[in-house]
């Protein structure tokens, strides 16, 4: 497992910078916001709606619970129970 990325950009969203791995993955979850998430949502060309802020708040409420990311199984089982 990789534990540093090889290249790291920065993102400027609002008055902070945010660190971005060389696929433009935040780095750290502590620097990520929803200004953030709007952001690297924007630059993709994304409208993020309700449905996509649910799945976003689980996955970050599981990191914070969990210390890993949410696998498919547990992101499936919460959309279902949805």
């Amino acid at each position: 497992m990789r534990t540093r990325p090889d290249a790291i950009s920065e993102l400027a969203v609002g008055d902070k910078v945010v660190h971005l791995d060389e696929h433009g993955y935040v780095i750290d979850p502590e620097e990520w916001d929803e200004a953030t998430a709007e952001e690297l949502a924007r630059r993709q060309n994304i409208q993020l709606t309700n449905d996509h802020w649910d799945v976003i708040r689980f996955m970050r409420e599981f990191l914070a619970e969990h210390g890993v990311a949410a696998d498919a199984r547990f992101v499936m089982r919460f959309l279902e129970e949805r």
